[in-house]
């Protein structure tokens, strides 16, 4: 059954990978050249104008191709968040479907290969179906009001939670998912979003020790996951183990080719019960904090973005 799971791996097409690697960063470049050339060419009418010996009257016409090349870039950006999407799901779902199969071969002396068809099926339905809604709350933001985007958050952050929790829940008893969204003067980390057993967590404020020892954690930006904390717990960040035997702790962050990487928060998932939380399931938050960190990175950047008006300046 092992080799039989390493031949199927070999047999993925490394044009399928390569297409999807690089997919998101075309639609990206397209999508920035489309909203350059239309600031460009705005820019170009606006000089034209003024410089004209009768400089026109009041703000200037319209052009024909505004507003299809505006149409255009917000397009391709919608396209390249949603690619971006879909190859971060097919890396994720691949390695998850082939930790499963491993499992099971190591459990069961003989696997049928249409039982584990039937598994991986099931398993890619069962991800589709619980990251969908999460997906799409997230490939509106492009086209969203910078306002209304960092509004948008929270419905993301809610999309997350309930996604965890539907992936979760069926294994892992008494299973709480959390999304905290960190302040920004980088002083306290709130609850956001929270999904199955107990209430709302409380916030972590860098005041007190174990909020600043949270706080430090997110800001190095590495998962952990403590399968049972009888066992091993966390040296620096004690947490209030409140109801809970194990955790996976992922942060939130966006890397940035210029600049500090941005970090927004993080994503947890406890349960009562030791041990029953995986390294399977730590990749499985990891997806999520990486989709809800585009959101951040996209309400974050559309904040930043400078409006540009019909006559090439900057309001």
């Amino acid at each position: 059954m092992l080799k039989s799971v390493d031949d199927a791996a070999k047999k993925v097409p490394i044009k399928a990978e390569l297409f999807f690697s690089i997919l998101p960063l075309v639609l990206a470049v397209l999508s920035a050249t489309s909203f350059t050339l239309r600031t460009y060419f705005l820019d170009l009418v606006a000089k034209a104008a003024a410089a004209s010996k009768n400089p026109p009257v009041g703000p200037p016409p319209q052009e024909w191709w505004d507003v299809p090349m505006f149409i255009v870039g917000l397009a391709l950006s919608v396209l390249a968040v949603a690619a971006q999407i879909v190859k971060v799901v097919y890396d994720v779902n691949k390695k998850r479907s082939q930790a499963v199969l491993l499992s099971e071969a190591k459990s069961n002396a003989v696997v049928s290969g249409e039982a584990a068809v039937q598994a991986t099926s099931a398993l890619t339905v069962a991800m589709r179906d619980a990251l969908q809604p999460l997906a799409e709350n997230i490939a509106e933001m492009p086209s969203m009001k910078p306002s209304v985007g960092r509004s948008h958050l929270r419905t993301v952050a809610t999309s997350a939670t309930g996604a965890l929790y539907a992936l979760l829940a069926t294994r892992v008893p008494d299973v709480r998912t959390n999304v905290f969204v960190l302040n920004a003067d980088g002083k306290q980390m709130r609850n956001s979003a929270h999904s199955g057993r107990g209430g709302t967590p409380s916030a972590f404020l860098a005041s007190t020790p174990n909020g600043k020892a949270a706080i430090e954690f997110i800001a190095g930006q590495q998962s952990v996951l403590y399968e049972n904390l009888d066992v091993k717990a966390p040296p620096t960040w004690p947490g209030s183990r409140s109801g809970y035997k194990t955790f996976i702790s992922v942060p939130i962050f966006a890397r940035r080719s210029v600049g500090d990487d941005s970090v927004y928060g993080m994503v947890t998932v406890d349960s009562c019960q030791a041990n029953s939380l995986r390294d399977v399931d730590l990749h499985t938050v990891e997806l999520v904090a990486d989709m809800v960190a585009t959101a951040f990175a996209i309400a974050e950047n559309a904040a930043a973005k400078p409006v540009t008006s019909r006559s090439g300046s900057v309001g």
